[in-house]
This record gives structure tokens, C-alpha cells and sequence, in this order.
């Protein structure tokens, strides 16, 4: 079960940052088009550009996590002991969540600091609060994908969990 739960995460991350992928390349080609064509580019392409982008980072890191597409360093690649191996990979998997959950609780504040500002995005006058909301959802299915590892590493007996 917790499998199914990380593959449908890593689905849905891998989906929404293809679609980000697709309408970033779209905006970016339709200003070039319009730029050459009727000599005038529409406006907010490079903030549509980042935001897409925003949104691309935070549902990739999800997708790559589940996949083990993250580089892991063996500061101790020397111990082959199963049991240590297996403590330090929870170690590390611990402090890749708390520092997703920073990062989460960073932006949550943010998004409240802007929220309650008012502020909009420079050139469009768009609410960014929706905006960062998207990425908040993006860090949490990381947060659930590393809660996932963490339980798969706990419940494998004898194995180096994980990847």
C-alpha cells in the first residue's frame, strides 16, 4: 500500500511537471511567434516562464525522489555492515525530510506575508499567493514521498532499505 501511495505521487509529480514543461516551451515559441509576426510580444512571458518553471522544480524534485534520481553521498562507504548502513540511509532520510519541511515552512510563510500584503506579481498584477501555493503542494508530495522512504526503510528487516 505504501508503495501504491509513492508511485500515484510520483505519477501525478511526473504529470505536472511534463504539463509545465509543455506550457512553458508553448509560451516561450507563441512570444517568438508573435514577436517576428506582428512585431509585438505578449506581456508576462517571462514571469508566466518562471512561474512554470517554480512549478517544474518543485513537482521534479518529487518525481526524482521516488525514483532515487538523487545523488547520494557515502561519507562512510567504508562500513559494510548491513545494520549500520541501514541506520545511517534513516539518518539521512531523516534530514532530507526536516529540511523539506523548512522549506515548506518557509513558503507557507511567505505565501501568508503575501497573502496579507496583497502582493502581485510584477508585470501581469496577478496574486502570487495561488502561485506559491502550487509549489507548497509540489514540496509536500516530496515531504509524503520521503515519509514513504522512511516507513520502507523501517519495515525492511535485514536489507538496506530504500532505492
Amino acid at each position: 500500500m505504501i508503495q501504491r501511495i509513492g508511485n500515484w505521487l510520483s505519477t501525478c509529480s511526473r504529470w505536472i511537471g511534463f504539463c509545465a514543461v509543455v506550457a512553458m516551451g508553448s509560451v516561450i515559441v507563441i512570444n517568438v511567434v508573435l514577436r517576428f509576426t506582428i512585431g509585438r510580444p505578449f506581456l508576462g512571458t517571462y514571469e508566466f516562464a518562471a512561474d512554470l518553471n517554480g512549478f517544474l522544480v518543485a513537482f521534479s524534485i518529487a518525481y526524482c525522489a521516488e525514483r532515487g534520481g538523487h545523488v547520494v553521498v557515502d561519507l562512510i562507504s567504508l562500513i559494510r555492515l548491513p545494520r549500520t548502513q541501514k541506520i545511517l540511509d534513516l539518518a539521512v532520510a531523516f534530514f532530507n525530510l526536516a529540511t523539506i519541511m523548512l522549506v515548506i515552512s518557509a513558503l507557507i510563510g511567505y505565501g501568508v506575508y503575501a497573502l496579507k500584503t496583497g502582493e502581485v506579481s510584477p508585470t501581469m498584477h496577478i496574486y502570487i499567493t495561488p502561485k506559491i501555493s502550487i509549489i507548497v503542494l509540489g514540496f509536500v508530495a516530496v515531504a509524503l514521498l520521503l515519509v514513504v522512504d522512511v516507513i520502507k526503510r523501517v519495515t525492511l528487516k535485514g536489507e538496506k532499505g530504500g532505492n
